[in-house]
């Protein structure tokens, strides 16, 4: 992220709080004539699929979970890090897949709307997931 003019890191409780977090984050972050875009609205769509998804997934609560939350902006894009201490994405996202199904919505929606996202996963445990996104 070093090439983005305006870069936010916090730390967020792996609560039900974090994704309203992120958004208030996201939308203080951006520069004000971003504010109003369609695209803008569509990543901060992504923000709370992806902090949610940490929420549900860093593992059972033990009190301590914590999920770390990175935004860069610049004046054409936005790039956004979730990181937590869980497992990550089991099995490959489709495209297909079932239209009534109540949840494993998000990255489906990632997919389609970023221009480009991803998962890495650390060796000392923990999955990161991104995207990118012009505005």
């Amino acid at each position: 992220m070093s090439d983005m003019n305006r870069t936010l890191e916090l730390t967020l409780p792996a609560t039900a709080e974090a994704p309203s977090m992120a958004r208030n984050a996201f939308w203080r972050s951006l520069p004000g004539e971003q504010r109003p875009s369609v695209r803008s609205a569509d990543a901060e769509l992504l923000v709370s699929e992806l902090v949610t998804n940490s929420v549900l997934h860093v593992g059972p609560p033990t009190g301590g979970e914590l999920i770390s939350f990175v935004l860069g902006v610049d004046a054409k894009r936005v790039r956004v890090e979730v990181s937590d201490a869980g497992q990550g994405i089991m099995a490959p996202i489709s495209k297909g897949g079932p239209h009534d199904a109540e949840s494993g919505w998000g990255l489906r929606l990632v997919d389609q709307l970023a221009d480009d996202w991803g998962v890495d996963r650390s060796p000392k445990g923990g999955t990161t997931v991104w995207f990118e996104m012009r505005l």
